[in-house]
C-alpha cells in the first residue's frame, strides 16, 4: 500500500509520466502486426475497436 500511495504521490507530482501506447485502427491490425514482427514497436501498440459513427445503427 506504501508503494501505491508514493507511485500516486510522484505521479500527481508530475514525476512520473507513463508512457501512452500507440494505437492503430482496427482495419490497420495488420500494419500494428508487421511492426511487432519486425521488431519495430516501440512499447505497447493498441487495437481501437470503437465502432465508426457511419456503422452505427
Amino acid at each position: 500500500m506504501r508503494a501505491l500511495s508514493q507511485c500516486l504521490a510522484w505521479h500527481s507530482e508530475g514525476r512520473l509520466t507513463p508512457r501512452v501506447p500507440t494505437a492503430f485502427a482496427f482495419r490497420e491490425a495488420p500494419k500494428a502486426l508487421a511492426l511487432i514482427a519486425e521488431g519495430a514497436a516501440s512499447g505497447k501498440l493498441a487495437l481501437d475497436l470503437t465502432v465508426p459513427p457511419a456503422f452505427r445503427g
